[in-house]
């Protein structure tokens, strides 16, 4: 015998039908969803994350993502950033004396290569920005507004140095830490991939000392 007054739309159990979760317009819907993605996008990578596993994460879903987005790909450019604790590190070995700059600065990437979940972020940023030109382009900007120009700033006050010359010291020291964040941690080359971190730390601060040297007559 069917239930008078059960209403459409409502199930037995006398729920809505409705798919639990954050509803569309809660103020921090979006904020959810970019949280998930950046954990997402982090852990796995942007091949193997799916937008059906953020929107679980998130508690919305697929198609409101598709709906904010547009697809994966706009929401990984939208979402994509520099870990903060290691730009802050790398900040800080910026800040001193430029005598002590190579073992400061080799320290800070030290730390970042120790720390699981920050060098896993980085793992990621550079898989991706290896398949994909725009997100290249993202982490490119990023990188040279957050590491690069103060880098530049600093090698600068070398003598004889002018700003062409340091802004090419700093995008080779620059290079020389993606080689090793990816000879490391994405293609596992040894021994640097299981080489300790401390002799990782003393070797590039011997390389990096070497690009505080005076420009040449």
């Amino acid at each position: 015998m069917a239930v008078k007054g059960g209403g459409r739309g409502r199930t037995a159990a006398g729920g809505s039908g409705r798919r639990p979760g954050r509803r569309p317009g809660d103020p921090d819907t979006r904020g959810a969803i970019a949280d998930a993605a950046r954990k997402h996008f982090a852990d796995k990578g942007f091949a193997a994350a799916t937008l059906r596993a953020i929107a679980a994460d998130a508690g919305v879903d697929p198609a409101l993502i598709v709906h904010f987005y547009g697809s994966k790909r706009e929401l990984f450019l939208a979402v994509l950033e520099l870990p903060a604790p290691a730009v802050s590190r790398v900040g800080q070995a910026l800040d001193g004396p430029l005598e002590s700059l190579p073992e400061r600065f080799a320290a800070a990437v030290a730390s970042v290569l120790s720390d699981p979940d920050l060098s896993r972020r980085m793992e990621a940023m550079l898989r991706t920005a290896a398949s994909e030109p725009d997100a290249a382009a993202t982490i490119r900007a990023a990188l040279g507004e957050a590491v690069l120009r103060p880098m530049t700033a600093r090698l600068s006050e070398l003598p004889g140095v002018d700003a062409e010359e340091a802004a090419l010291r700093a995008t080779m020291i620059g290079s020389a830490v993606a080689g090793i964040l990816f000879g490391r941690r994405v293609i596992g080359i040894e021994p640097l991939a299981s080489a300790n971190p401390g002799r990782v730390t003393a070797l590039l601060a011997r390389a990096v000392r070497a690009y505080l040297a005076p420009a040449a007559p």
